[in-house]
């Protein structure tokens, strides 16, 4: 007797312990204003039922969801639109301490902002920006809304049309560099940048728009622009479209793929070698190089486009380009050509590779870092050298300039 009273008391107690556990963790989750349960009294065991009753109803919304699924989905968002929440700098937090007494899961995630300068949940941001967008929307008149409209379709005309005529310079740059360029004997490349075939109607409206944007905005016609601006509005509304499709994507990332100016044109390499007139490098004609002049075509159009779009910059700015792997699958017998064109657009260069280490005659001077394991061992060391253009020197306390 004595025993069984014993047992149901410890019983009571472990109930006791374990329904504080549960109010706790009801009353800390309905606190954070997620729920619509407001009038909750913990004390009140009608209220508690109800307050649980409204929580399962809840969860109907995501039957055959399991909260992994949900965390993840939630990841997922959050990544989509970081663009647009980098400036509230979200950080995602955990709440709650789980209680190993009780078989509930109590610790759950939550992302917490910062708007003028004050913490706040998600949640509440996302309040705030609703009623900031509806007291716009409240001072906007239809006039304004068309007046806004007009002033983006002549903003967007006037980037994407600077945006394509500064790279069109870009290459003419590297198209220019390249010629210069005698790769292997006597052969030299090119370069173009010319629209895609207009094979679609949209590729076909989207070929009217460059013609229009290369007139506008030096013959600034009004009727160029109508025609610019019902392109862009009809590209809005294709990109609202794609949005209440796809659902997981923005308006702004759909609009930015479908006004993004580098998938309407395509790069064209063309070659040239002594006494033949210049062709297109076509896969034919490029099966028909040499190793070597494989190897070179390949980097050449590469560096040079980095090496002008260096000039760019400053002067005085690092000419510093980073090599992973590099090389991979080029005969090392043809490595200090592609060292040599490498330095003859003025780089300085770092350089990671299994098998190269850049001791060529073409190299004036090299800092090189062999890291070496031997079998057995964890751990590995570094062994320094320099390259002086003739011969390799362990480079203990050397300085090479």
């Amino acid at each position: 007797m004595e025993g069984d009273i014993s047992a149901a008391l410890k019983s009571k107690s472990e109930c006791e312990r374990e329904t504080a556990a549960v109010r706790q963790a009801l009353e800390a989750e309905t606190a954070l204003g997620y729920t619509d349960i407001s009038d909750l009294n913990t004390a009140d065991r009608s209220s508690v039922n109800r307050a649980l009753n409204r929580l399962e109803l809840g969860k109907n919304e995501f039957s055959g969801v399991n909260a992994d699924d949900m965390e993840n989905e939630l990841h997922n968002q959050l990544s989509d639109n970081w663009m647009y929440l980098a400036e509230y700098a979200p950080v995602e937090e955990e709440l709650f301490e789980q209680i190993p007494e009780i078989d509930l899961k109590i610790k759950r995630l939550d992302i917490q902002c910062i708007a003028e300068g004050r913490k706040m949940d998600i949640i509440a941001l996302n309040n705030r920006l609703k009623q900031e967008i509806e007291a716009g929307r409240r001072l906007n008149t239809e006039t304004d809304h068309q007046i806004y409209e007009r002033k983006l379709c002549r903003l967007l005309a006037e980037v994407l049309g600077r945006r394509i005529s500064q790279c069109a310079e870009w290459v003419s740059q590297i198209d220019k560099m390249l010629r210069r360029e005698d790769i292997s004997g006597g052969l030299s490349l090119g370069v173009s940048w010319v629209r895609r075939k207009l094979e679609t109607q949209e590729e076909r409206d989207t070929g009217e728009l460059l013609d229009l944007l290369e007139k506008y905005p030096n013959d600034d016609k009004e009727e160029y622009f109508e025609q610019i601006a019902a392109y862009f509005t009809a590209r809005i509304n294709l990109a609202q479209k794609i949005v209440n499709d796809v659902g997981r994507q923005s308006l702004y990332s759909a609009l930015c793929e479908l006004l993004d100016y580098r998938t309407w044109f395509d790069f064209h390499l063309n070659y040239v070698k002594t006494g033949k007139r210049r062709r297109e490098l076509t896969k034919k004609a490029f099966s028909q190089f040499s190793a070597l002049e494989k190897a070179l075509s390949v980097y050449a159009p590469l560096f040079c486009a980095a090496a002008v779009k260096y000039d760019m910059a400053a002067d005085g700015a690092p000419r510093v380009i980073s090599l992973d792997g590099s090389f991979a699958g080029i005969d090392g017998r043809y490595a200090g050509d592609i060292y040599k064109l490498m330095l003859s657009c003025g780089f300085s260069f770092i350089i990671n590779s299994q098998d190269l280490r850049g001791e060529y005659e073409t190299v004036p001077g090299l800092a090189i870092y062999s890291l070496q394991r031997r079998d057995g061992f964890k751990y590995g060391v570094a062994e320094r050298y320099v390259w002086d253009e003739h011969k390799r020197e362990a480079a203990a306390d050397k300085i090479i300039s």
